[in-house]
C-alpha cells in the first residue's frame, strides 16, 4: 500500500512539473506577441462562446474564480483586446466581445511552432490515449471542486474536430468586428 501512494505522488509531481514546463516554453513562444497563456485563453474562450461569452461562462471555462476573472478581463479591455458591453434583455449581466485588435493578438497566438515541435514525439495512438487520461483526470478533478465537467473545453472526445469549431467562431466574429 505504501508504494501505491508514492508512486502516485511521484506521478502528481511528474503532471505538475511537466505541465510547469510546458506552460514556460509555450510562454516563451507567446512574448514574441507580447500576449500571455492566460489572455491567449480567454480570447480564445471568448471566441468560441460567442454571443454567450460573459464573466460566469469565461471564469467556468477557463477554471478561474469570478473575482480573478473579473480583473483580468478589466486589464485586457484597458489593454484594447476586448469590450464589455451591456446586456439589454438582462440589466446587470455584461457580455463580453473582443476586438479587432484582442481577435489579431488571438489569431497570432495559436500559429504556434512550440507545441506541435514538442507532442511529435508522440504518435497519434500515444496522443489519443493522452488526451483520454487527461480528460478522465480533469473529469475526477472537477467533480472534486464539486464543479460540472460537461460543458469544458476541449470536450473528453479527443477525435472531436476542435479547430472547426474555433474557425466558425472566427468567422462570426470577424463579421462581428469588421474585420477583413
Amino acid at each position: 500500500m505504501e508504494d501505491s501512494r508514492i508512486n502516485k505522488y511521484a506521478l502528481w509531481i511528474l503532471i505538475q512539473r511537466t505541465v510547469r514546463i510546458l506552460s514556460k516554453v509555450r510562454q516563451q513562444e507567446l512574448n514574441k506577441f507580447r500576449t500571455t497563456l492566460r489572455i491567449t485563453a480567454v480570447l480564445g474562450t471568448i471566441l468560441r462562446l460567442g454571443d454567450k461569452a460573459t464573466l460566469e461562462n469565461i471564469s467556468h471555462q477557463v477554471v478561474l474564480e469570478r473575482h480573478s476573472m473579473s480583473s483580468q478581463l478589466i486589464r485586457m479591455e484597458k489593454g484594447g483586446l476586448i469590450k464589455r458591453v451591456k446586456d439589454t434583455k438582462k440589466k446587470n449581466m455584461m457580455s463580453i466581445q473582443i476586438t479587432e485588435k484582442g481577435y489579431a493578438t488571438y489569431i497570432n497566438a495559436v500559429k504556434t511552432v512550440i507545441i506541435n515541435k514538442i507532442l511529435e514525439v508522440l504518435t497519434e495512438e500515444e496522443r489519443h490515449s493522452i488526451w483520454t487520461i487527461i480528460a478522465k483526470l480533469r473529469r475526477q478533478a472537477m467533480m472534486e471542486l464539486g464543479k460540472d465537467d460537461s460543458n469544458q473545453y476541449p470536450t473528453s472526445d479527443p477525435l472531436m474536430k476542435l479547430m472547426e469549431e474555433v474557425d466558425l467562431h472566427f468567422i462570426k466574429v470577424r463579421s462581428q468586428i469588421g474585420a477583413k
